[in-house]
């Protein structure tokens, strides 16, 4: 989501050195794993890194969307603390 959270940025695919950002976190594609460990469900880990003016207290969400249009609407994922340099 772009600074403005008016725009999506990307898409990146999973495995390749494709990279998206904003002013506050970067998104790497190359540490990306995808797996469905059920027929239903569809699991993923994102590196993400916090940019140096991105600190203190946070709060992560996580949104999904499938091409047929069903959302998971934004999920609370749990609260962090960011020290530079720090990732999740």
């Amino acid at each position: 989501m772009n600074d403005t959270v008016t725009l999506w940025l990307g898409p990146i695919t999973p495995g390749t050195w494709q990279t998206v950002e904003n002013s506050q976190c970067k998104l790497s594609a190359t540490g990306m794993s995808v797996w469905a460990p059920h027929s239903t469900t569809l699991k993923f880990a994102v590196p993400v890194t916090f940019k140096p003016n991105y600190v203190g207290s946070m709060v992560i969400y996580q949104y999904g969307e499938d091409i047929g249009g069903l959302v998971s609407n934004w999920v609370q994922r749990g609260p962090g603390q960011c020290r530079p340099p720090c990732s999740a």
